[in-house]
């Protein structure tokens, strides 16, 4: 009998002691979905979103630039290791907040670089210097003039910016454009209007490859973006003489000529002599 007793009391502990155990086992459990139920961690969250970016950037840039993607992931890598502490939630959202809008920038700028290799684009504009009202006055004038010789058209091609007071295609900010933009197919010859001879031949950020033309003591014109410059400083060009071949280099929306007219040393309209 007391063997029975001795047997009941040992499984009765033994009962008790495993429905000890289930109980804490259930109740960290319920602590731990709580916590995971409760809240996702926003860190995990935007590490998510950035990496959905990124793949999706890297998929349109390996086909659509493969140059692009290969100076892409070299920049990305750079971007990586500027030391920016991830850890807080905070400057998490910043890391990842600016990498996104870099790679969205880098993107913008592919994708106009790409519509600007388009030969039969006709929208193609340039951006000139942000001109104030001083220097405005200084360097350009909307007064008349007047030509006694008729000029020959730079480039067939559609007006697509005149002169004067715009919103700048690129940065939508307000600026003076200096010259007339004439949109063409990529390597369309651009022609001397006059007579003249060659200035200046060069390249800068703005205006790309540019060439200068001295017509008369007083009278000069200018074209720019040119993909190809055809002449020397110091040549004497005739009436429609090619100077060189419409591009889009230089800060430049597409393909056109970017023309200049200027009479002692100030850039006046060039619509009027063109006919415009």
């Amino acid at each position: 009998m007391d063997a029975w007793v001795k047997e009941g009391e040992e499984e009765k502990k033994s009962g008790e002691q495993a429905a000890g155990q289930k109980q804490i086992f259930r109740a960290a459990g319920a602590k731990t979905g709580r916590g995971g139920e409760d809240k996702v961690s926003p860190i995990l969250t935007v590490q998510l979103l950035f990496c959905l970016c990124v793949v999706a950037f890297v998929l349109v840039m390996r086909f659509a630039s493969p140059d692009f993607f290969a100076q892409m992931g070299k920049r990305y890598g750079e971007m990586l290791t500027q030391g920016v502490s991830l850890t807080s939630s905070g400057e998490l959202f910043r890391f990842a907040s600016a990498g996104v809008e870099s790679l969205q920038e880098k993107l913008r700028r592919a994708v106009e670089q790409l519509g600007a290799e388009k030969p039969d684009s006709a929208l193609g504009q340039g951006g000139q210097y942000e001109v104030t009202h001083a220097e405005y006055l200084k360097t350009v004038t909307l007064a008349g003039y007047v030509l006694s010789d008729k000029p020959a058209m730079p480039v067939q091609g559609t007006l697509t910016s005149p002169f004067g007071y715009r919103v700048h295609p690129i940065t939508g900010k307000t600026d003076f454009h200096t010259g007339v933009d004439l949109a063409a197919p990529l390597g369309t010859p651009a022609a001397a209007v006059w007579p003249g001879v060659v200035a200046e031949t060069g390249f800068d950020d703005i205006n790309g490859n540019y060439v200068k033309v001295i017509h008369s003591g007083s009278v000069c014109t200018t074209y720019n973006h040119l993909s190809q410059i055809s002449v020397k400083t110091g040549q004497s060009l005739k009436r429609g003489e090619t100077v060189g071949l419409v591009g889009s280099t230089g800060v430049s929306t597409g393909p056109h000529l970017h023309f200049e007219l200027l009479i002692d040393g100030v850039r006046v309209d060039p619509a009027a002599a063109l006919g415009l």
